[in-house]
């Protein structure tokens, strides 16, 4: 009797405050401006917020059943099969369509541009944190439209001033042709950067629908990207190395991989010292994933900087680069996340633990059989 009663009061005394806690968490839920869904290790919805019932369509009756009965979102299901292997946070942002409650009465739902970002919580769950980012949407829509816009303005005007500038240039004295050659490289820098602007508002509207799909070899890929910096590498005497498999075969848009790779190689030379490798891995994840990490031997980035690195003319501090090179317009990781975003893929960027340099991360959904011979 008296171990009962020890036993009986251990466990209210227990049990009391795990209570408390759980209630108290509720009604934080309860009251979150963000959506909040919760799933157990085999899948189950187990937990669903007032945000999240009216953001992805769910009645409260539905939670206890499997997530892709009561919500039918290939990505959410992605981010959530990603956190459980890497057993670490990730974030997504896709367009969510509801599908029609009645299918002899469908209603065109609204789509909802979200974004996801997972929790490992304990027992095999996970937590996904959704945000509607329709303001959010809509005010890059519109800076995008102003951006590709000036873009446009300038194009022209600056074909003008390098064509003028090169016909002056044969004409001119020798003690005035240095002053030229300056002339034309701020030309030529002005026009990368407008050719930049552009390439991001064409990708910043781009659909895996709307990219030109073949089947291509990604480690080739790669190293025809390195081809083409091998002069600026040759003089530097910056070396790639490269491991994986000889081939891996993906279905992609060709020039645009291409660009991904010549970006974030150009990165990675840019900001390595003299005579040191910059290595790259090409490696399958799974029957869809391949995953390919690029590692320099630089400085890295700051650790202020890592949260911004992928915006738009955010550079950190100048003087981190080596070699003497002239900086560039701080779009070429901004066009690397979009492309790698427009193949439905993701990157992360850190600093490597070895080298101490620029680690970045990719994770792109595009692997596919080797094609017929």
């Amino acid at each position: 009797v008296v171990v009962g009663v020890v036993v009986g009061w251990g466990l209210r005394t227990w049990w009391a405050p795990k209570t408390v806690r759980v209630a108290a968490l509720d009604s934080v839920l309860a009251a979150a401006p963000i959506g909040y869904l919760e799933v157990d290790e085999d899948n189950r919805l187990v937990r669903c917020n007032a945000q999240g019932r009216l953001l992805l369509g769910v009645a409260p009756e539905e939670e206890g059943r499997l997530l892709l009965q009561s919500i039918r979102s290939y990505e959410l299901d992605r981010l959530i099969e990603g956190t459980r292997q890497l057993g670490r946070s990730l974030q997504r942002q896709w367009t969510f369509r509801r599908v029609a409650p009645d299918p002899l009465h469908p209603v065109t739902p609204k789509d909802i541009p979200l974004r996801g970002t997972s929790l490992v919580l304990t027992a095999g769950r996970i937590g996904i944190f959704l945000e509607d980012r329709a303001a959010e949407v809509t005010f890059l829509a519109q800076r995008d439209r102003w951006t590709s816009d000036i873009a446009h303005e300038l194009k022209t005007p600056l074909t003008s001033i390098r064509l003028v500038a090169e016909m002056l240039q044969g004409k001119s004295s020798e003690e005035l042709r240095p002053w030229f050659e300056r002339l034309l490289a701020e030309v030529n820098r002005l026009t990368d950067l407008v050719q930049d602007l552009l390439e991001l508002s064409k990708l910043d509207t781009q659909t895996p629908l709307l990219l030109r799909q073949s089947i291509l070899d990604l480690v080739a890929t790669v190293q025809e990207a390195w081809q083409s910096l091998e002069p600026l590498a040759r003089a530097k005497n910056v070396r790639l190395l490269c491991e994986g498999p000889e081939e891996l075969w993906v279905r992609g848009d060709a020039s645009r991989l291409h660009r991904l790779f010549l970006n974030l190689l150009d990165n990675a030379l840019e900001y390595s010292p003299a005579s040191q490798v910059i290595w790259v891995q090409v490696e399958p994840v799974d029957a869809l994933t391949v995953q390919v990490e690029v590692v320099d031997a630089g400085p890295g980035f700051p650790p202020e900087a890592l949260p911004r690195v992928f915006e738009r003319f955010f550079r950190a501090d100048p003087s981190r680069a080596r070699g003497g090179r002239p900086g560039g317009s701080g779009l070429g990781l901004a066009i690397a996340r979009q492309i790698v975003q427009a193949h439905q893929g993701e990157i992360v960027a850190r600093n490597h633990p070895d080298t101490g340099g620029a680690w970045l991360q990719m994770q792109l959904p595009i692997r596919c059989a080797e094609p017929a011979p």
